[in-house]
């Protein structure tokens, strides 16, 4: 048998480094995007992507489908909740819901 040791290919420095720079580009690229929770009264997008897969299912299933175009239209006195269009459906959100949708315009 063969005593040598191995060299390890990273140090553990830039073992940790890694993932610390896919998680400031990831946050980074949700802050650039939209959410629905940003759409003036009237406004439109297209819906881009999910940011939690629980939310995801459940709009999914309302026929939330990311391509699909989506239209804010109308907003409770108080703010919350929100009417939004898609696909000629009227689908009501929460405001802490919307915020896990990302749209592109």
């Amino acid at each position: 048998m063969n005593n040598s040791t191995v060299t390890p290919k990273y140090t553990p420095n830039e073992v940790f480094k890694k993932p610390v720079l896919n998680f400031i580009f990831v946050r980074e690229m949700k802050a650039i995007s939209k959410t629905l929770a940003q759409l003036l009264k009237g406004e439109s997008a297209t819906i881009s992507s999910f940011s939690d897969d629980l939310l995801a299912l459940k709009l999914i299933e309302m026929g939330c489908i990311p391509g699909e175009t989506i239209t804010l239209q109308h907003v409770a006195p108080l703010g919350c909740p929100y009417a939004f269009e898609v696909n000629g459906i009227l689908v009501s959100l929460r405001k802490s819901e919307a915020q896990f949708v990302l749209i592109s315009k």
